[in-house]
């Protein structure tokens, strides 16, 4: 949602990614936020361009942290139950 919120206020996808990775990394003085040799780094994989349409970034389909990658749906199997 804070990524489209960017968009509908005038940012480009771009910006608004931008924004939302490098921008905090850069502002707390992490190593983070982009990828790059060397960097730490967590990786969200989705289905389609949020380049082209930011609704993309909802679609993820695998999350790679900790250097480990996951689907998307072993990761809600895993999550915490309800009763």
């Amino acid at each position: 949602g804070e990524l489209a919120g960017y968009v509908n206020a005038g940012m480009s996808p771009y910006q608004a990614l931008r924004a939302a990775t490098v921008t905090p990394a850069e502002a707390l003085g992490l190593d983070a936020g982009s990828v790059e040799a060397g960097k730490l780094a967590d990786l969200v994989m989705v289905e389609g361009n949020p380049l082209e349409d930011i609704a993309a970034a909802l679609k993820v389909r695998r999350v790679v942290a900790n250097g480990r990658a996951f689907e998307l749906k072993d990761l809600l199997d895993s999550g915490p139950r309800r009763p």
